[in-house]
């Protein structure tokens, strides 16, 4: 709420009167002056060129001071945006940096606490501290896997006993020994070809 004088009136108010009233008083006072002085045509005219030119040498004056200071708040915008820009990016790599050294730090974690690598990315946490204690808690909840005892042979491939020799195994996929022709081995191993002869 505006302060008020004593006569409800608000500062600017006051200060609007104050003015009026030293606006009265000097024409007042330039009334007064010219009074015992005859009207001097030339020189009334002298006068406004003069004022005129003050007033165009003002005027350029206030054109140019403008354009100085647009430019100059042009300049200090561009110096801002620069580095505005600049710590930008070093706020971006920073982060960045972060991010790589937490990745790293996750992937350590997840192999010595022997977790598989997808599960790297599953752990929380900032420091190595936050990061070993989540996969702590991981491993603990994880099924334990047993390790299986080989029983690999060199010549196994399905990783159990063969049942069956590579010969034999050729045998029945190619079909060697059987007659695909003969009705016998057409019951016996399915399909076959069959010729019907017309009478």
């Amino acid at each position: 709420m505006s302060e008020t004088s004593e006569q409800g009136k608000t500062p600017a108010d006051v200060q609007s009167a104050e003015a009026q009233e030293q606006q009265n008083a000097n024409r007042q006072t330039a009334a007064d002056g010219l009074e015992g002085e005859t009207f001097d045509k030339a020189r009334a005219m002298e006068t406004i060129h003069k004022l005129r030119e003050i007033e165009k040498q003002y005027n350029k004056e206030r054109k140019e001071l403008e354009r100085l200071k647009a430019d100059e708040a042009k300049r200090q915008d561009a110096e801002l945006s620069e580095l505005q820009k600049a710590q930008k990016r070093a706020a971006d790599l920073e982060g960045e940096l972060q991010r790589e050294r937490v990745e790293k730090l996750r992937v350590k974690v997840a192999a010595k606490h022997q977790l598989p690598e997808f599960l790297a990315d599953r752990l929380k946490g900032e420091t190595e501290e936050e990061l070993e204690a989540d996969a702590a808690q991981l491993a603990a909840n994880l099924p334990k896997q047993q390790e299986k005892k080989s029983n690999l042979k060199a010549n196994d491939v399905a990783g159990g006993e063969q049942k069956e020799t590579d010969q034999q195994r050729r045998a029945r996929l190619y079909n060697f020994g059987n007659n695909p022709f003969s009705a016998e081995a057409a019951s016996k191993n399915g399909g076959g070809v069959f010729f019907v002869e017309k009478p």
